[in-house]
């Protein structure tokens, strides 16, 4: 009886530590995040010799310490690693931020960029038509001639009103037909629908059924383009995106460093002219001089000649366009559609080629007084060369100049390598993008899966805490689950005699329909609404290709344009 009772009480003794054991390791799991630094040396561990018999005690006292980590370590870790990835989320977040906005302030100063540039050429143009009035009025022009030439353009404007109303006329009958037709088409479906009235409750059922898979079709397209039209919005938003990503400042160095290198080169050049000048006696820089107004006035006679011969040519080609369009208003009235647009055509070339003919001109001219200043300017720097001795350079002025040229060269070579020295780094930071945009990709899902992990960890937990009953709801499922089965068998093989039974009914059913004559009129009565579908759509096709044809909005607002420079040109004279 004594062995009996020691061996219950070890039994209970142990059982007792090892729920003890269970609980506090249960605790422990459950503590909360913290975000404090981890020190490896200050793991805890276990202060007495473990879990012993009561016996194994009572003969020895002192007993090896047995290192166990408890697991609010490597949650902490697992804290701490959390912390680092979202603060370094947040940084890539803030910077993406801030590429976005430099993005947008870029697109804002390349539109008023553009807008300005338009503003300029606007500007340009106005100024070259005030030129060229100054300079005819400074010629001089025969009033008798604009007087001419004003009712020639009367002329040609009311010719060209008749040449619109007529088209006008023209689209106006097309349109009456286009309605005829339109109507033809009403009481098509007029009659197609009095058809359907007479017809049977069946075939009306089918129809319906039929407008319906064709609405559902229609609104399943409409929901297609829209999707459609969402994958390219989203795909336009991400170019965007790659597109703000470029650094900023390295754009701004290299425009820095390519206009330090203009700014060099142009210096050279100049240093290598004002050498060559300075080496030359006297003489040499009196007859270099000359020659450059020669040749300054030899191009500037080549400019006058070509201008006289512009203007000739413009005058012969005014002459001709003056005698063709009295030859075409001869002929004008009996000629088609397609002649109108022919000789209407052949009119705005013309005009183009007098717009051209008139803008070489203005470039010749102001070619003509760039080169009569630069003329001007040799001039006096000749007077300045007489009036003063020009002295040779020392030999100190010289290699000053030799080592200022030197310098520049270094500084340019410089330039170009740091240049060079630019773009790799671009090209690196670009490299450095791609890999940030692989980066955030990855820590979204290393988070997500951090997160279900951790989630998936803290409900086992809760779920694996008590074992019997687990094993106890499982086997109550199994048999709930085994009893709904041999249900569903049993359900299974009662439909499916149902199912024989209803199918040779409809075998059954389905003979006698055929071989009624209701049958064979839904039939034909198909077939005629399928006729009536295509000539439908035929009818809507050269309905569309008619109104293409008959569309002369654009040729009149073109006529009118042309008719308003004409008279604004005649004011302006």
């Amino acid at each position: 009886m004594k062995s009996l009772s020691t061996t219950t009480i070890r039994s209970q003794y142990t059982t007792r530590s090892r729920a003890a054991t269970a609980a506090s390791g249960r605790k422990a799991a459950f503590i909360p995040e913290q975000t404090f630094a981890i020190d490896k040396t200050q793991r805890p561990l276990t202060a007495a010799s473990g879990i012993a018999s009561s016996k194994a005690s009572s003969k020895s006292t002192s007993t090896k310490a047995r290192s166990a980590q408890d697991s609010s370590y490597y949650y902490s870790l697992l804290s701490s690693k959390k912390v680092e990835i979202e603060k370094e989320i947040e940084r890539l977040i803030s910077e993406k931020r801030e590429m976005e906005n430099a993005h947008k302030t870029q697109i804002s100063q390349k539109n008023s960029y553009e807008s300005l540039l338009q503003e300029v050429g606007d500007l340009e143009a106005q100024v070259s038509d005030h030129n060229l009035v100054l300079e005819k009025q400074r010629e001089g022009v025969d009033p008798e001639e604009l007087e001419q030439f004003a009712f020639e353009l009367k002329e040609n404007n009311e010719q060209q009103e008749d040449f619109v109303d007529k088209l006008f006329l023209k689209n106006q009958a097309l349109v009456k037909e286009i309605r005829s037709v339109e109507s033809d088409i009403q009481r098509q479906q007029e009659s197609f629908q009095k058809a359907l009235d007479e017809a049977n409750n069946e075939t009306i059922e089918e129809y319906e059924k039929l407008s319906r898979q064709l609405r559902e079709l229609k609104s399943e397209k409409s929901q297609g383009e829209s999707s459609l039209e969402k994958l390219y919005r989203r795909v336009a938003e991400l170019e965007n995106q790659i597109e703000s990503r470029i650094d900023r400042d390295i754009c701004e160095n290299l425009g820095k460093e390519e206009k330090l290198l203009s700014d060099a080169e142009e210096a050279f050049a100049k240093l290598e002219q004002d050498l060559g000048i300075t080496q030359m006696n006297v003489g040499e820089a009196k007859a270099h001089f000359l020659a450059l107004v020669k040749q300054n006035k030899n191009e500037l006679e080549m400019l006058k000649k070509t201008s006289k011969e512009m203007d000739k040519k413009l005058s012969e080609t005014r002459s001709n366009l003056k005698a063709e369009a009295m030859r075409k208003e001869d002929s004008i009235v009996s000629a088609s559609l397609g002649e109108y647009v022919e000789l209407f055509y052949t009119d705005k070339n013309c005009l183009e080629e007098l717009k051209d003919a008139e803008q070489t001109l203005n470039t010749l001219e102001l070619e003509g007084g760039s080169k009569k200043e630069e003329v001007e300017r040799l001039d006096s720097k000749l007077e300045q060369l007489k009036s003063s001795n020009l002295q040779i350079p020392t030999q100190e002025k010289f290699t000053s100049l030799t080592d200022k040229v030197k310098f520049l060269e270094k500084e340019f070579l410089n330039s170009q390598k740091t240049n060079d020295r630019l773009v790799k780094e671009k090209e690196k930071r670009l490299i450095e993008l791609d890999k940030i945009k692989t980066l955030e990709a990855k820590i979204r899902e290393e988070e997500e899966f951090l997160v279900s992990s951790n989630e998936s960890m803290t409900s086992e937990m809760n779920e694996f805490g008590d074992m019997d009953k687990l094993r106890e709801e499982a086997a109550e499922r199994k048999k709930v689950l085994t009893k709904t089965k041999h249900d569903f068998i049993q359900k299974n093989k009662d439909l499916e005699v149902q199912l024989e039974r209803i199918k040779s009914e409809q075998s059954k059913l389905e003979g006698k329909l055929h071989r009624e004559p209701i049958w064979e009129s839904l039939h034909s009565l198909e077939t005629v609404l399928a006729k009536q579908d295509e000539e439908k759509h035929d009818l809507e096709a050269s309905v569309k290709i008619q109104a293409q044809k008959t569309s002369y909005d654009g040729l009149r607002v073109e006529c009118l344009q042309i008719v308003e420079e004409i008279g604004s040109r005649i004011a302006s004279q």
